[in-house]
């Protein structure tokens, strides 16, 4: 990856791209997206979209790189969240079969994988996928993967999920401890549910 004043003729300036997935990741990376305003979020479709793009002339390369084919994965991701159209879901798919053939066992990967599948309704085809995000150290799959087992009504496996995060990552021991606590009463039914 080079920088914008390295980008040459044939090769693309990443930066501005990931400093807008980066962006659009805190708006819409879960569903449903969280905006101030109507205006706020058409500016984040329009951008996405024209991103997108961008990324899927790219991607549309038999010899598309790791890289190029991760963040048009992602920002699919996210237009398929805006609800932007279902071509974006059929796109994140063909970009994650073709990440996984890549490398089968990245970890980033297969979060990336089993995530946009459980929050896109196939929670069971979500479990490896996010199991194997786990064991790559990818911290944020456990809080997918107790999400996910939510969803299918499997309640022990999410807060068993959410003990096994606590152990691995004390630092988190409080926010874990409030979503098992929030879990047993009932209160919550998804990890990125907002409670007053």
């Amino acid at each position: 990856m080079k920088y914008a004043v390295l980008a040459g003729n044939n090769e693309i300036d990443i930066t501005s791209i990931d400093d807008f997935l980066q962006m659009v990741e805190g708006k819409a990376r879960h569903y449903p997206p969280q905006f101030t305003d109507r205006q706020e979020r058409k500016g984040f479709e329009n951008r996405l979209k024209e991103v997108s793009s961008q990324l899927d002339t790219l991607a549309a390369k038999d010899n598309a790189s790791f890289d190029v084919l991760i963040r048009a994965f992602k920002a699919s991701v996210m237009a398929r969240n805006l609800d932007l159209g279902s071509v974006y879901t059929t796109k994140s798919l063909t970009y994650a079969q073709r990440i996984l053939k890549i490398n089968k066992d990245d970890a980033e990967a297969n979060f990336w994988f089993g995530f946009g599948l459980s929050e896109g309704g196939g929670q069971r085809e979500a479990i490896p996928y996010l199991d194997k995000a786990i064991n790559g150290g990818v911290q944020e799959a456990y809080l997918s993967a107790a999400n996910n087992f939510l969803w299918l009504e499997q309640k022990k496996n999410a807060i068993q999920t959410l003990k096994n995060y606590k152990v691995k990552y004390p630092d988190e021991a409080e926010v874990a401890d409030r979503l098992i606590s929030e879990v047993e009463s009932g209160k919550r039914w998804n990890v990125w549910q907002v409670l007053n």
